[in-house]
């Protein structure tokens, strides 16, 4: 996720990241999230075994390469992934779990995030017709950098591929609505 044209002028994005997971159930195995929001970067890696969550983040001074802080940590969790594990969940369980709690280990922290499917619906989005679950999630975390989540999201996901074609979300700089181009 990056910010582009008149936006990086505002306030730069650069976040990239990724999210490895045991295929058959859905466990994270690990996650590495790079990020710098700002003059704020920094680097995370959380490596998932058995019931322990093994941190390591990385601190920079400002936008340099220069190292501020280096820290490890282990937490103790069975139930608690990554973000992009919980999404997986999120998609791929909607049509049979309603309403739910998704269960997020993120910054040092532990958050039980609901979510509530208000409706299905059809929706039109670049002049391609799709079936979905509308989904209000209301992700009250206090993460680090600009794009911290503010107020309730909005997430259209699509019943065929269980993928979101549509997302209104919010982040304490502004909101952003989110449309698929393509799905392959």
């Amino acid at each position: 996720m990056r910010t582009v044209n008149i936006g990086s002028l505002a306030r730069r994005v650069e976040d990239k990241g990724e999210a490895i997971i045991d295929k058959k159930n859905l466990k994270p195995i690990s996650f590495k999230f790079h990020q710098e929001e700002g003059r704020f970067k920094r680097y995370q890696e959380y490596q998932f075994l058995e019931d322990k969550i093994f941190v390591r983040e990385i601190k920079f001074k400002e936008l340099t390469d220069n190292i501020e802080k280096d820290e490890k940590k282990v937490y103790v969790s069975r139930e608690y992934g990554d973000p992009y594990t919980v999404a997986l969940h999120l998609f791929t369980n909607v049509a049979s779990n309603r309403k739910g709690v998704l269960k997020l280990f993120y910054d040092d922290k532990f958050y039980n995030i609901p979510y509530t499917v208000l409706k299905e619906e059809t929706i039109s989005v670049s002049s391609k017709k799709y079936d979905t679950y509308k989904v209000l999630v209301k992700p009250y975390i206090r993460g680090k950098g600009l794009l911290k989540p503010k107020g309730d999201w909005i997430l259209w996901i699509d019943k065929s591929s269980r993928m979101p074609v549509k997302m209104s979300v919010g982040f304490i700089i502004g909101s952003v609505n989110v449309i698929i181009e393509t799905l392959k």
